[in-house]
């Protein structure tokens, strides 16, 4: 597959199950799930938990899929709402208490944030994240944004986040070994990338 051979479009609701085994297959191994999700029951509940955060994301910002959902990405706007107190307690319960309901706190509070970006091991290194990355950026260009925002805990995605115009802006030790970069691309202006 070569990168003219998948397009890239809006994910449709009878498509989130698909895009949500996509995120979990992308995810098996990410050091912050690994750190944050139970060993118990680990694949099912990421794969629950990817389908709540899809679900959210498509009805309150953009969620876009590439190669029959081999690619996912999904965003949120600076005024999206908070999420219904029922979804947050299923969120507390598929981490088994591991992590707060609080969520990641940002400086940026109008820009847009990438909640996640998920590519099946099988089909990467066929440019279809950066395929997705260019579809949001343009998207919430178009929407008005003049930030986005996003938190790795794999070094390896700076240098994809990076080509695409993104800087870090900080690190944070959680645990040995875990560490998160938050990154930041101001869409009007350009930010030194740095990882």
């Amino acid at each position: 597959m070569t990168r003219d051979t998948f397009s890239v479009r809006a994910l449709r609701v009878e498509e989130l199950d698909r895009a949500a085994e996509t995120l979990a297959v992308a995810f098996e191994d990410y050091p912050w799930m690994r750190q944050a999700i139970p060993s118990s029951g680990y694949r099912d509940r990421l794969r629950k938990l990817q389908r709540l955060y899809l679900e959210y994301a498509l009805e309150h910002g953009l969620v876009a899929t590439a190669g029959e959902s081999a690619g996912v990405i999904a965003l949120l706007p600076p005024d999206a709402p908070p999420p219904s107190a029922p979804m947050v307690q299923q969120i507390i319960d598929l981490h088994g208490g591991q992590v707060s309901a609080s969520g990641a706190s940002h400086h940026w509070p109008t820009a847009w944030r990438v909640e996640t970006l998920g590519v099946r091991p099988a089909d990467r290194g066929r440019g279809m994240a950066g395929r997705l990355i260019e579809h949001a950026l343009t998207a919430i260009r178009n929407a008005g944004a003049s930030a986005v925002v996003l938190e790795t805990s794999d070094e390896r995605n700076c240098r994809l986040y990076a080509r695409h115009g993104f800087g870090v802006v900080s690190r944070d030790d959680v645990s040995d070994p875990l560490s998160v970069w938050t990154m930041l691309l101001r869409l009007d202006d350009v930010v030194e990338p740095a990882c």
